[in-house]
């Protein structure tokens, strides 16, 4: 959602840290209780997505505008949209290296990449000017994070890093 955009990748979530908590306990699905079962879900990491040949000929294959990011995120909507369903299915075994891209090509240019996919994803489905407030303040988010540890950074750089402390 748009307010999770905000909470996470800007200034806001330290402002509003019990509403960024209470939005991330629901988005990492910490109230399913049963990981045993198959459950339908609202989205899912790509690294551990199947889709079906012929949902890919209905809605069109991946945005090629997201390099990276979010592009399951958009997968999962327009699949939602067509009526299907997602779901986790706690079979089969995948192994992510997380953070592996991030520590092969350098934090810094993946946050270039990151913060890029989020802002054309907050525009394709929330609007021009909502993405650009959006840009606006990661930037912001950017200069105060900058001024406090006194050399350049970007919030992403420090969500890619840590996000459990974000």
């Amino acid at each position: 959602s748009l307010k999770e955009f905000f909470l996470n990748y800007t200034f806001f979530g330290k402002i509003l840290k019990a509403e960024k908590s209470k939005i991330n306990y629901f988005y990492n699905y910490m109230d399913i209780t049963d990981w045993e079962k198959i459950v339908e879900i609202e989205n899912t990491g790509l690294t551990n997505m199947i889709v079906r040949k012929d949902v890919f000929l209905k809605i069109g294959l991946m945005d090629t505008k997201m390099k990276m990011y979010f592009a399951e995120n958009d997968l999962c909507v327009r699949i939602r949209k067509t009526g299907g369903k997602i779901f986790y299915v706690p079979y089969g075994k995948i192994v992510h290296h997380i953070r592996g891209v991030v520590k092969k090509s350098g934090v810094k240019k993946i946050a270039k990449i990151y913060e890029h996919d989020a802002i054309n994803y907050v525009r394709k489905y929330y609007g021009k000017f909502c993405a650009f407030i959006f840009w606006f303040c990661i930037a912001m988010s950017n200069i105060l994070i900058s001024i406090r540890e006194k050399k350049p950074t970007r919030v992403l750089e420090r969500f890619l890093i840590e996000p459990e402390k974000q």
